[in-house]
């Protein structure tokens, strides 16, 4: 066996189930009706995302080997506050003239911080990240805005 521990895995045809990865659609679907993107808290909240294609080529390159009894982490190894990833989503919608507007939350509700070593699974399964967060959101983008 390999097991792979995918951090916040995010791209095309997602939908609103995902518990952490749903705010990406839901920033887009906001500015795009010209609302402000809600964050819940100060956005401080920090992940580490992954684009899909880049996930599914993880698989691939374990199928491919000759590796078993081991787990891996399948991250790009950034850090990405909900600020930060908002604030990319304005800049590549061109909606820098919306606000972002801030809710508070029970602190204990959230996660606050998950990300990913990238380290073995560069070294045991030459993978890394191919896709930069700007791109992959920018694909989401444009798959979200063609939907009617």
């Amino acid at each position: 066996y390999l097991a792979f521990r995918f951090m916040n895995v995010y791209g095309p045809r997602q939908d609103y189930l995902g518990v952490y990865i749903a705010v990406i659609i839901k920033i887009i679907d906001r500015l795009h009706q010209n609302l402000p993107p809600i964050i819940y808290g100060d956005g401080s909240q920090a992940y580490d995302f992954v684009f899909v294609k880049d996930a599914c080529r993880s698989l691939i390159l374990g199928m491919e080997s000759s590796l078993k009894d081991k787990s891996y982490n399948i991250s790009s190894g950034k850090q990405t506050s909900v600020l930060e990833l908002c604030k990319t989503i304005i800049k590549l919608m061109d909606k820098e003239e919306i606000p972002i507007e801030f809710k508070e939350v029970n602190d204990n509700t959230l996660v606050k911080n998950r990300i990913g070593s990238t380290e073995k699974a560069k070294i045991d399964l030459g993978f890394e990240v191919d896709t930069s967060l700007e791109e992959g959101l920018m694909q989401v983008i444009e798959w979200k805005l063609s939907q009617k």
